[in-house]
């Protein structure tokens, strides 16, 4: 009897806790995934290299792309701005430019950059995400960038990305002629940023930032001598200083061109004489990003 009564009390504890798990899954049941796939298949600006002389056509899409972008990186933040995911590809990527990811419902905000070789994600003390070029303080190279709100519903989603040039330009054009014995033409930008924010979408912090360049001996005796940079600075004015240095770096010639300010997708030019007795600079806009573009579709 008593064990029965045993048998009984085991049956009713099972029946019991096996109750008590079912009702507890209903509790949590498992959120429904939906695939998202985004293709970078556009920009909003035109796409040049600067290294080619002559317009250049390419029938292959994907030999385009890798041939300029090397580098893209993916991060998606929940409606509280913590990480959920993150994706990086190289230009050996399979379908470089194509991502795919899984999320429940949601709102979510989603950051895209895509640059050339180097372009590197990084993470600070505080976690904060962050993009800048290998070696960290090495000069920007052209990089495109977009932010934006994600709603995930009850479906799938398949969306075209637009990404945005984050960059500026500044070019250097010393109209008078280049002496014989000069051998280093350094320009020096007061304030450039080497880190930008994924979570901001700005620079960070910004530091003097020195273009260092032997002068080629085709040039000398020769006029309107151009140097470029690309600068990621294209929020706050800055000072450059141009210094043409001998040999012995004894300085040959130096102008100062102060409030100047680049722009994104826009060309700064600082046109003057460097070896004249005013060393007086004019400061022009370009819209046009190079004067032979390559328009490169993703």
């Amino acid at each position: 009897m008593k064990k029965a009564v045993l048998y009984v009390a085991a049956a009713a504890m099972f029946l019991f806790s096996c109750k008590k798990d079912h009702s507890g899954s209903k509790d949590n049941p498992a959120q429904k995934l939906y695939q998202v796939n985004l293709n970078l298949s556009g920009f909003t600006e035109t796409i040049s290299n600067s290294t080619k002389s002559k317009l250049q056509v390419n029938d292959l899409k994907t030999n385009a792309v890798t041939d300029y972008l090397k580098e893209l990186y993916y991060i998606v933040y929940g409606s509280n701005g913590v990480v959920l995911h993150s994706l990086t590809q190289d230009s050996t990527t399979a379908n470089f430019g194509n991502i795919s990811d899984n999320l429940p419902s949601g709102t979510y905000t989603v950051a895209i950059a895509a640059g050339q070789s180097g372009l590197t994600k990084g993470t600070d003390a505080s976690k904060e995400d962050f993009l800048f070029y290998t070696p960290n303080g090495s000069p920007w190279k052209d990089t495109f960038f977009n932010k934006f709100q994600l709603i995930v519903s009850a479906s799938n989603i398949n969306q075209t990305v637009t990404v945005s040039r984050l960059v500026g330009q500044l070019e250097v054009n010393i109209e008078d002629a280049i002496p014989v014995a000069a051998s280093k033409m350094e320009i020096t930008v007061t304030s450039e940023s080497y880190n930008f924010l994924f979570s901001t979408g700005l620079p960070d912090s910004s530091f003097p930032f020195i273009m260092s360049t032997t002068i080629p001996g085709a040039v000398k005796g020769t006029t309107n001598y151009k140097l470029d940079n690309i600068l990621l600075n294209t929020y706050t004015p800055f000072t450059v200083k141009i210094v043409c240095y001998d040999a012995a770096s004894k300085a040959l010639a130096t102008a100062l061109v102060s409030n100047v300010t680049c722009e994104k997708n826009r060309k700064t030019i600082l046109s003057g004489k460097l070896f004249g007795s005013s060393n007086t600079f004019n400061i022009t806009l370009n819209s046009a990003w190079d004067p032979t573009p390559i328009v490169i579709p993703l």
